[in-house]
């Protein structure tokens, strides 16, 4: 978006934040080796790469319409440097690091404590699996270039009791949105709503 002076591209990446997750989604159901008892991953990796199409789609629009706004001829002159300079180096060190990964989680899972975290499969242990990792990632990805804009806890507190209450409104209306959702999926992947007063509840999710 920097390069093109076209900011919609910055939707292109958040749309492709879905086919991440959906991605982990996928490794971590493998990794705790295909658990019955964390089937509702499936469905949740299904929807995931439907949001991703739909997202993507969405976001193709609006770089397209932007592009329109921002160069009436069609052309557009890009800015900067380019990211990446030599495309077969990158290429090679891509495939090197994939391959690293690879064999870390094909291997390591086999030795201690990975085997035995993984042997006791759980929805807060796979969640947290798929869900840190795109959130940090998608964050980097939209925060990274060089004119983003960096927001401390130093800049909130400057605000005052303005900024205060609007981090606090902010992290409410996180959790407003995400407890029902979590704890909706957990009636879909056990047919049962969750009981904190049920001892054998608390068991299965630690």
């Amino acid at each position: 978006g920097e390069r093109t002076g076209n900011a919609s591209w910055k939707n292109l990446t958040l749309a492709m934040s879905p086919f991440l997750a959906s991605g982990l989604t996928a490794c971590t159901f493998h990794a705790f080796y295909n658990a019955p008892s964390i089937n509702a991953l499936v469905p949740l990796q299904a929807l995931l790469t439907l949001l991703g199409n739909c997202g993507c789609a969405l976001a193709a629009y609006t770089i397209a319409s932007g592009g329109k706004t921002a160069a009436g001829d069609g052309n557009v002159a890009l800015k900067g440097e380019r990211a990446i300079d030599d495309g077969f180096s990158f290429a090679l060190k891509l495939a090197l690091w994939t391959t690293l990964a690879s064999c870390v989680v094909k291997y390591g899972e086999l030795y201690e404590p990975a085997a035995d975290f993984f042997a006791q499969p759980s929805y807060s242990k796979a969640l947290g699996i798929i869900v840190l990792p795109s959130v940090i990632w998608s964050y980097y990805a939209l925060n990274s270039g060089e004119n983003a804009p960096k927001l401390s806890m130093a800049d909130v507190k400057s605000f005052g009791v303005a900024g205060t209450v609007s981090y606090v409104i902010i992290e409410l209306a996180f959790w407003a949105l995400a407890l029902p959702i979590a704890i909706g999926w957990y009636k879909v992947a056990e047919g049962t709503w969750l009981d904190l007063s049920n001892t054998a509840d608390k068991a299965k999710h630690p």
